[in-house]
């Protein structure tokens, strides 16, 4: 669980988090059976992309590490994170009597998975619906389980929090989107396997180290104006000096 309590608030401020087990090194995937064990599941539904689904390299050491355990790979998510992936992902998981959703790949692929597992047997109209009016998908009352497989720099692993969308019914409209959060959707076990991130194409390893360099001064937490001045002046030299 994570909880946090603004500095403004009386006798300062506060901040508890609760982590994910984490499994480091190559190999780690080899374990998922045993998560899965751990945390009671039988049956999983691999979520992921196409990027990543159709890489026998990356896919085949999860199916094979979850082998009878393994129900479904819906290699579907896309960087838009739809909100009717996300209503597919829920029914694939009911449908073949899933008990875990194991996320696998990127940022977008971790989110359609964490708002997969809040929704429940929502259809896509009625999740529609409540983030036009509400901006937010409200989470079921016992979402299924994660266990995330990063292959990127995403730091959605270590999160409970996800963005989503619908596509417009006009083509010409508006999308609709919005978050879902809750501390039981922080997954319940990571495997950050350095065999599957070198896996990744460069290209998108370069664009998602680019996102990072710029976050970091963007972040509250980075205090130190002369260093971010020079950071969002000259961050390139910055970096190439490390």
């Amino acid at each position: 669980m994570m909880t946090h309590e603004p500095a403004g608030s009386p006798g300062g401020s506060r901040f508890a988090y609760d982590p994910p087990t984490i499994r480091h090194g190559a190999g780690a995937v080899e374990h998922l059976a045993h998560e899965m064990e751990a945390i009671g599941a039988e049956r999983a539904i691999v979520v992921t992309g196409r990027t990543v689904g159709e890489r026998e390299a990356v896919i085949d050491p999860i199916r094979a590490a979850l082998g009878p355990r393994l129900a479904e790979v819906r290699a579907e998510t896309t960087p838009k994170k739809r909100l009717a992936e996300v209503a597919a992902c829920a029914t694939a998981a009911a449908s073949n009597g899933a008990d875990v959703l194991v996320a696998v790949g990127g940022a977008s692929s971790l989110d359609v998975a964490r708002a997969a597992s809040a929704v429940g047997s929502r259809d896509l109209e009625s999740l529609r619906e409540g983030l036009r009016a509400h901006g937010a998908i409200a989470v079921d009352d016992d979402p299924l389980p994660i266990i995330a497989v990063p292959t990127t720099l995403a730091g959605g692993s270590l999160s409970m929090l996800a963005g989503v969308s619908a596509a417009p019914e006009d083509p010409h409209g508006e999308i609709d989107g919005g978050s879902v959060g809750d501390p039981r959707l922080m997954p319940a076990a990571v495997c950050y396997d350095p065999e599957l991130v070198a896996m990744t194409p460069n290209p998108i390893l370069v664009g998602l180290g680019h996102e990072r360099v710029f976050e970091g001064p963007r972040n509250p937490l980075f205090e130190r104006r002369h260093a971010r001045h020079r950071f969002d002046r000259e961050p390139w030299p910055l970096v190439a000096r490390r």
